[in-house]
């Protein structure tokens, strides 16, 4: 039975698949734990690291902080999809993801995604992540982010559930040196970069999408949030990818 599952699985969301979004063919690969060797992982973490500066509006994409924490998000990731613009290899998007048993919940936690500006809107960050829920199964889904735009993107796969987050919160930093106000973490972004105090460097453009309207948190202190909820009914992640490529059919291109 096992292995039905793994073969109908493979069949629904194969490893690799291409797709159009903005007019623009994508092609989207799939990776979980053991597919790739270390050099591979590597590799990938140097080609998506100006994309994810572009992302966290840095300015120096060699600054050594961030590229620790680009290789941390990427290389050894539990479970990876890269996106790359297929007529160029133009990096697109990326999600890194891993499974967590916590709160007698199996969670999908979501480490780290970017979509290129040029692909913002379309639908590809939506349809990476609700095909990935769809395939990884899990019942809960959790983040940590200062961003609305992470937030937003939670509430289109999952109901957020503020108890839920709170006890997500305590779990993953029990221990740390970080205090927690419920499900905000103070200070967890600061010196994230040379002299800085959030996740984002251009702190002028990033206000506008900043999370600034939750009690206790500062995004501008290096504050940050967790978020987690219930991930949506599988019928209901499959109604939201048929909307975004309306054409889907699993396992072919459009």
């Amino acid at each position: 039975m096992a292995l039905f599952y793994w073969i109908m699985e493979r069949i629904l969301y194969p490893r690799s698949e291409i797709r159009t979004f903005n007019g623009m063919s994508v092609e989207i690969k799939r990776y979980t734990c053991g597919e790739l060797v270390p050099q591979e992982y590597a590799s990938i973490a140097e080609e998506f690291r100006p994309l994810t500066g572009i992302g966290f509006l840095r300015s120096n994409f060699e600054d050594p902080l961030f590229v620790k924490d680009v290789n941390d998000h990427i290389i050894g990731a539990e479970r990876l999809i890269v996106a790359r613009r297929l007529m160029d290899n133009f990096p697109a998007a990326f999600i890194a993801s891993k499974k967590v048993r916590a709160l007698d919940l199996d969670f999908y936690y979501l480490s780290g995604i970017i979509t290129h500006p040029n692909f913002r809107g379309s639908g590809l960050g939506h349809y990476l992540l609700a095909t990935d829920l769809l395939e990884a199964k899990q019942e809960a889904i959790a983040l940590c982010t200062q961003s609305k735009r992470m937030r937003g993107l939670l509430h289109k796969v999952a109901s957020i559930n503020y108890d839920l987050s709170v006890r997500m919160a305590a779990n993953k930093f029990e221990g740390s040196k970080f205090m927690k106000v419920g499900n905000v973490i103070k200070g967890l972004y600061v010196n994230s970069f040379e002299g800085g105090k959030s996740l984002y460097e251009d702190q002028i453009q990033f206000e506008e999408i900043a999370i600034d309207d939750m009690s206790g948190m500062n995004w501008r202190e290096g504050d940050s949030v967790v978020l987690a909820g219930y991930v949506n009914p599988e019928d209901k992640l499959r109604e939201d990818v048929e909307r975004i490529i309306p054409s889907f059919k699993p396992g072919f291109g459009n």
